[in-house]
């Protein structure tokens, strides 16, 4: 995963914007997605992870 101005980029080219993610809880990352169409549904960034 590499950051970037705008959020995240995932390993598969996929990007998650700043703005659709949440703190984690526990201060790692982590990636919900649906299974089949490997939809993004959530996203945890630790706090302070620009």
């Amino acid at each position: 995963m590499t950051e970037t101005s705008e959020g995240w980029r995932l390993w598969d080219g996929r990007l998650v914007r700043r703005e659709h993610a949440k703190m984690s809880p526990d201060a790692k990352f982590h990636l919900c997605e649906e299974p089949t169409t490997r939809a993004i549904i959530c996203f945890f960034a630790p706090q302070g992870a620009s």
